[in-house]
């Protein structure tokens, strides 16, 4: 039986918190300590969907600067992408129309799911949720949610809507 894997990114700027929702679903655990990712890391996930068994291979690149010449290479292939941005901070919402142009470089009509992490952080939100579905509409996001990689709230969903999304797709 031939093994299918889908190819997909989480993108945004440093310190958003890719890493620790890709953490939070593969391992069902929350990251304390910030350790920014360099180049790439590469997740492997099994989902069991009604019709199939398949694979995520979920790219989490880095949102650094330095790395922008490498990030091309990285988008080729991807059949599905996850912008991600921190309700606390502003300049990670106003940079996913940025993360959207250069990803727009390489890959076509693939299927994206925006995000707002962080949202345990109550006291420091400055990014409301009709600020991401404002967002959502405007880049013409597949779904938006705000997640916790924290609390662990909707971080499966994101995940694994995409996946059947992707998967319905590949099969249609």
């Amino acid at each position: 039986m031939e093994k299918i894997i889908y190819k997909i990114l989480l993108l945004g700027d440093p310190g958003v918190g890719k890493t620790a929702l890709i953490t939070r679903y593969v391992d069902n655990r929350f990251i304390t300590d910030y350790k920014a990712t360099l180049g790439f890391d590469i997740f492997i996930q099994k989902i069991k969907s009604s019709k199939v068994e398949f694979s995520l291979a979920i790219w989490d690149l880095a949102g650094q600067e330095q790395y922008t010449s490498l990030k091309q290479s990285y988008y080729e292939g991807a059949q599905g992408v996850i912008l991600v941005y921190d309700v606390t901070n502003l300049e990670s919402y106003k940079n996913i129309i940025q993360w959207l142009t250069d990803l727009g470089k390489v890959v076509k009509a693939v299927p994206i799911t925006l995000v707002g992490n962080k949202i345990d952080l109550t006291d420091e939100i400055k990014i409301t949720t009709e600020d991401g579905k404002r967002l959502e509409a405007r880049i013409k996001a597949m779904k938006f949610y705000e997640t916790s990689a924290k609390t662990g709230q909707n971080v499966n969903i994101i995940f694994e809507e995409l996946a059947e999304t992707i998967n319905a797709q590949s099969l249609a």
